[in-house]
C-alpha cells in the first residue's frame, strides 16, 4: 500500500491534472469549461422552525460526482472548487444578519472513518471570507442513523429523534444561527437541527445546503 501510495504521488507530480467532469488536461481540478456548466439554480424556502433554507445547485451530475468523490474516494481538494461557488454566488444580504454558522455533524464513528466532514471543506471558507464565526464543535450527532437517502420522507424525522445534542448553549443563545449541510432532500436533518437550537435558545435558525434534490 505505501508502495502504491508513493507512485501515485510520483505520477501526480509528473503528470497534468485531469478534469474530474469531462477529463480533460488542465491546471486545476476542474477546468473552466465544466466550472462555467454546473447546474446553479439558488431556491428559498420557508419550512418551520428554520426561517428560510438556502440552497445553491440542482443535485444532479456533475455536482453529484463531485460530492460523491469528495465524501466517498476522499478527493477534498474538490472541495475548494464548490466553496468558491458558494462565496460567488451566495448574496451578502443572505449572511447579513446571520451570528454563527453550525455545521450538521457526522457521527463520530462515520467521521472516524472518513476523516473529515465534508460540510466543513464547503462551508468554513465561506464562514471565513464574511467574517462569521464557525463552531463544529457545538451540535453533536450522538445516534448512528442509516443513509437517510433509503429512507421515505415519513421515517426520516422518526429515525432522528434524539440525534443531535448541543454542546456549550451558551454560544447559540439569543444569536441568528445558519446551519449548514451539503444537500436538502426533504429538510427533515436540517428541522431537527434547527429545532434543538431553537429549544437551547438561538434567536432565529436558517438553513444553507450546496444542493437541493428535485
Amino acid at each position: 500500500m505505501a508502495k502504491f501510495t508513493l507512485f501515485a504521488k510520483i505520477l501526480n507530480t509528473l503528470l497534468p491534472n485531469m478534469c474530474e467532469i469531462c477529463h480533460s488536461f488542465c491546471d486545476q481540478e476542474i477546468c473552466d469549461s465544466c466550472l462555467k456548466t454546473l447546474p446553479i439554480h439558488p431556491k428559498i424556502k420557508s419550512i418551520p422552525p428554520l426561517t428560510n433554507i438556502h440552497s445553491l445547485c440542482r443535485y444532479e451530475d456533475p455536482i453529484k460526482h463531485l460530492l460523491s468523490r469528495i465524501k466517498f474516494d476522499g478527493q477534498k481538494h474538490i472541495a475548494s472548487h464548490l466553496s468558491t461557488l458558494l462565496k460567488r454566488h451566495i448574496p451578502s444580504q443572505t449572511l447579513k444578519n446571520i451570528d454563527v454558522i453550525i455545521p450538521v455533524p457526522l457521527h463520530s464513528a462515520r467521521y472516524k472513518k472518513r476523516g473529515f466532514n465534508q460540510v466543513d471543506l464547503l462551508f468554513q471558507p465561506l464562514a471565513k471570507a464574511t467574517h462569521i464565526p464557525y463552531h463544529n464543535h457545538i451540535l453533536s450527532r450522538i445516534k448512528a442513523t442509516p443513509p437517510l437517502f433509503n429512507l421515505d420522507k415519513e421515517q426520516r424525522p422518526i429515525i432522528l429523534q434524539d440525534a443531535f445534542c448541543i454542546h456549550h448553549p451558551k454560544v447559540i443563545l439569543g444569536k441568528n444561527v445558519m446551519i449548514v449541510d451539503d444537500i436538502y432532500t426533504t429538510g427533515s436533518t436540517l428541522n431537527a437541527c434547527g429545532r434543538l437550537l431553537k429549544k437551547k435558545g438561538a434567536k432565529s435558525v436558517q438553513g444553507m445546503t450546496l444542493c437541493e434534490v428535485k
